[in-house]
């Protein structure tokens, strides 16, 4: 029997050695082309993690599940890695961040088997889905999920424009020195007070809603293409044919998990590519012509631009912001031109996603 689990998300994925700029990082799955949302298989199951019951009380779960760890070369036993302390002076940080947000987002603490404070990560922060493998080798989904943040985010605390910014401009020049933007253009904006950690954080719950109730949901057009060997996502696509699901999120804009519907695409959109690049977006022909195009799309940032689930995740996150009035979150392109995320947001183009946000928002909602 095929492990049918593993084979299903293979061609949805890039392993994180190749999302990197830095290249080194372990082999960890990502999900949908997302380079910040994965899915850890366990081989082995600590006893202790095996008989998890979901908490009650969400604040409290913080202080249990806090965990700064060395970074791992097999993710396969993510979880049994060990806690090497001092992980408390971490907890009234997330504490605040917790207070901070509505009640749908507080609930999500309730799921997190470990927050893990990562002392070496490509990436600011990450979610990820658990599974074990039973003993026919299948992968087998486990209730709760793991989140982590790189403990430098934590440590220094960078201004959410001046992170905002390094990391956008990984699409138009290598970016070496952490948290320092290279070029000019374009700039992040946000208000003073805007909290960087706080919308990681939401960001990051984004794609555990979207995973825990399927917002982003695929259909094959073949499925008994896992009846066959599938080893690339070529032949995923050839064997396969996926799109994605009538009244998904991902209908709203994606033709499927790799591929954005033709009427909803802008000029050079496909050349965004954050943590794996290799080539990059024309700072003096290209640049300004995205965010115009941005501008007009319904995608609420450039990131949200890039995959399917990264664009309910941004979203998520962006509503959160406008909601919660946390302050503004802009792209400066040019000295002249500037693309508002809220605008964004309440526009008439983004209509159809935000009714979907909050008619799921309305429906019982499902955790991990």
């Amino acid at each position: 029997m095929k492990n049918v689990v593993v084979m299903s998300f293979l061609a949805l994925s890039c392993l994180i050695s190749a999302c990197s700029q830095k290249n080194s990082e372990p082999a960890l799955k990502s999900i949908g082309g997302s380079p910040d949302f994965f899915q850890v298989t366990t081989e082995t199951l600590p006893s202790e993690e095996s008989s998890w019951v979901r908490p009650t009380d969400c604040r409290g779960n913080i202080a249990k599940v806090l965990c700064e760890v060395d970074p791992s070369d097999d993710w396969s036993r993510v979880l049994e890695r060990p806690c090497l302390g001092g992980e408390e002076k971490y907890k009234p940080v997330i504490e605040e961040i917790y207070d901070s947000m509505d009640d749908l987002n507080k609930g999500m603490f309730c799921s997190l088997r470990r927050i893990f404070i990562e002392r070496e990560f490509y990436a600011t922060g990450y979610a990820s889905s658990v599974y074990a493998r039973d003993e026919e080798g299948n992968g087998i989904r486990l209730p709760g999920a793991i989140m982590g943040v790189r403990k430098s985010v934590l440590e220094t605390q960078p201004s959410f424009g001046g992170w905002a910014t390094w990391k956008e401009q990984m699409n138009f020049t290598k970016v070496e020195n952490e948290f320092q933007a290279p070029l000019p253009y374009p700039q992040l904006k946000t208000a003073q007070a805007t909290p960087l950690l706080h919308y990681v954080f939401v960001h990051e719950f984004g794609h555990l809603f979207d995973y825990a109730n399927k917002l982003n949901k695929e259909e094959l057009g073949d499925p008994t293409c896992f009846d066959r060997d599938i080893d690339t996502d070529e032949a995923y696509y050839r064997e396969c044919k996926p799109y994605m699901a009538p009244n998904s999120w991902g209908d709203i804009s994606w033709k499927d998990f790799l591929t954005v519907k033709p009427e909803k695409d802008f000029s050079f959109r496909s050349k965004l590519c954050f943590y794996n690049c290799e080539s990059y977006v024309d700072v003096n022909t290209e640049m300004v012509l995205l965010y115009k195009g941005l501008s007009q799309s319904d995608f609420v940032t450039s990131y949200a631009a890039s995959n399917h689930r990264d664009d309910f995740a941004e979203a998520w996150a962006v509503r959160w912001l406008v909601e919660s009035q946390q302050g503004g979150l802009s792209v400066q392109a040019s000295p002249e031109f500037e693309v508002r995320a809220e605008d964004i947001y309440n526009s008439e183009k983004f209509k159809t996603k935000r009714n979907f946000i909050e008619a799921f928002t309305k429906n019982p909602v499902l955790y991990p």
